[in-house]
């Protein structure tokens, strides 16, 4: 098995529930085993989110492997050169993200696609239980939310989400955990039709 990792805050959740699960098993301690992590990374990424990964691969013991997207081809570049066989990625998807309504806790990948089973943990979680999970366990997390950013891309399709805009705050925008309306998460992603 391995976990698709890219420091959003979904997946970040999704990372301390793995790694604590691994933890309470003491599936690596033995072995001295890290927790094998795919990153499939975009063209002008944010600073922010590689300085927080890197942040990630230390604390939470990551073998982590860095991929360029597009994301089909970074999988199939990832299953094709691990150097053991994976059948099982952990997704940290939530069924409001695009094209996730009709996904289960387990569904193998689409005809076309590399082939493994997606593991979605979380994915009947609302954006609400993200931030209560976070706050509650104090889980760190990139700092891009603390300035209204809801949803996390490249430098190049994303800007703080306009529903979180406020003058009186220091960044202009209200931290990402004040969204009142999940639907509107995606908000400060830009379509590349706009670009």
């Amino acid at each position: 098995m391995a976990l698709s990792f890219n420091g959003g805050k979904d997946c970040t959740v999704l990372l301390h529930l793995v790694a604590a699960v691994v933890s309470k098993l003491n599936l690596h301690r033995d072995n001295g085993q890290r927790i094998r992590t795919v990153f499939v990374t975009y063209p002008n990424p944010f600073p922010h989110v590689d300085a927080f990964v890197k942040v990630c691969i230390q604390r939470y013991k990551l073998e982590c492997v860095y991929i360029p997207g597009p994301m089909k081809n970074a999988l199939q570049q990832y299953l094709d050169g691990s150097k053991h066989p994976t059948e099982a990625i952990f997704v940290g998807i939530r069924r409001t993200d695009p094209y996730a309504q009709h996904l289960t806790h387990f569904d193998q990948t689409d005809k076309g696609w590399p082939d493994f089973m997606r593991v979605h943990p979380i994915i009947d979680w609302s954006y609400k239980n993200i931030w209560d999970f976070i706050f509650q366990l104090r889980i760190p997390y990139c700092s891009l939310y603390d300035e209204g950013y809801t949803s996390l891309g490249s430098m190049e399709n994303t800007i703080p989400n306009p529903t979180l805009k406020d003058q009186n705050e220091p960044s202009g925008y209200r931290h990402a955990c004040k969204l009142e309306n999940e639907l509107h998460e995606r908000d400060g992603r830009i379509a590349s039709s706009k670009k």
